[in-house]
């Protein structure tokens, strides 16, 4: 049996992107597990393909787990933002929102589950992004 996992798409407009990420854990967590795929993302009204974002704000609870990582996907991919047990708020909006680095970075982010995960450990996250486009 696998992590109960979702990714909701909130919001996939022309600038901004609103997701929500959850999870209910049968004990077995995640890895470097794809969350956002920029390349999935809705283009921009003249074709442009979304190839990057940046995080703006995120909301976060997370229960039982040491702590979720997100990673921007590269050759050696980078922690983006990482997250402890209870409640997080984070708003890097006002210095223009978390860049994506890292050697051949995709745009997108991965998301792992930290420490000894036990059934019924869960995650929701919210992130709100603007999107940046080739």
């Amino acid at each position: 049996m696998a992590d109960a996992v979702n990714v909701t798409t909130i919001e996939d407009g022309e600038r901004q992107l609103v997701v929500q990420l959850t999870n209910l854990s049968d004990s077995s967590g995640e890895s470097k597990v794809t969350k956002i795929d920029v390349s999935a993302l809705q283009a921009k009204s003249t074709g442009q393909a979304c190839n990057e974002i940046r995080i703006q704000e995120i909301w976060g609870s997370v229960h039982g787990f040491d702590g979720v990582q997100l990673f921007y996907d590269a050759d050696t991919d980078v922690v983006a933002f990482s997250l402890g047990p209870d409640w997080t708020y984070q708003d890097f909006s006002k210095v223009g929102g978390l860049k994506m680095y890292g050697t051949n970075a995709t745009g997108d982010i991965l998301l792992s589950t930290l420490g000894t995960e036990a059934s019924g450990d869960s995650y929701t996250i919210v992130i709100r992004a603007v999107k940046y486009y080739a």
